[in-house]
């Protein structure tokens, strides 16, 4: 997979949100399409969002 980011992990990024969350922050979080990911990570992301 094409990393786009190279600064921190998603884990690091999941991390952060649920921290956000645990603060009583409201998280709003989406993903950006077009960026040499498969079909596969789409759905992966979708899961991921739905779940959360």
């Amino acid at each position: 997979m094409f990393d786009v980011c190279t600064t921190h992990t998603y884990d690091d990024k999941i991390a952060a949100i649920r921290a956000a969350q645990k603060a009583g922050l409201t998280v709003c979080s989406g993903g950006i399409i077009g960026l040499g990911e498969t079909m596969e990570d789409r759905i992966d992301m979708v899961i991921n969002l739905r779940d959360d």
